[in-house]
């Protein structure tokens, strides 16, 4: 029984050891970058940029994470297939808005009911994903981030704006927000990655 117990908690405990080392806040940042850009300025590459980005998860994992926490194949805890199953619904909504706005970029009618509320809808879509995967996989930071993505996307849809030489500045300005978003994540990422690599050296670097 309690040799049951010891394997529980070792494998919980490897698994907040993964959730430590930043990788997730600064390539999630990075994809809310190129979100923010494709709402800004419409380029379509930067789709294929969060592609991209999310599929350096599995790597950077195995060359920097794994060879300091060890690793323990297959979804060894509840909380890290929660983990697994909430990256790949957060990276699936940031490609389907990024696609949806090429749509409405395409001139395609979108309902009025979607098109006047599309900005708090997206930051509410946001905030209840962010949050469930807080609840799902007991990161805590993930609360406060579905807190600032709800602020950011409240104060963006009650600003007052100007509308001038054809230019939306609501979308654009929404855009601006959620880059200012990803830069969150991607200094927090940052700053938890060297922490977690200093805190967690190689043998050969000790």
């Amino acid at each position: 029984m309690n040799v049951e117990s010891d394997l529980k908690k070792t494998r919980y405990n490897l698994f907040k050891a993964e959730t430590k080392d930043g990788l997730s806040d600064l390539l999630g940042g990075l994809a809310f970058l190129c979100l923010g850009a494709v709402v800004y300025s419409d380029w379509i590459i930067y789709i294929f940029a969060i592609v991209l980005i999310s599929a350096q998860a599995p790597f950077l994992k195995k060359k920097i994470t794994y060879p300091r926490t060890g690793y323990v194949k297959g979804d060894f805890t509840d909380k890290r297939r929660a983990t697994k199953k909430f990256s790949i619904l957060l990276i699936s909504v940031l490609i389907f808005l990024s696609l949806f706005g090429v749509v409405v970029m395409l001139g395609v009618a979108i309902p009025a009911a979607i098109s006047e509320n599309a900005a708090m809808i997206v930051g509410v879509l946001f905030t209840v994903i962010i949050i469930a995967g807080a609840v799902l996989t007991g990161i805590k930071r993930l609360y406060a981030y579905g807190g600032i993505i709800l602020i950011l996307f409240i104060y963006g849809v009650s600003r007052d704006y100007n509308i001038s030489e054809g230019k939306d500045f609501l979308r654009m300005s929404l855009g601006v927000y959620i880059m200012i978003f990803g830069s969150m994540l991607v200094v927090t990422g940052v700053v938890l990655l060297i922490r977690f690599i200093i805190k967690n050296p190689l043998e050969k670097e000790s």
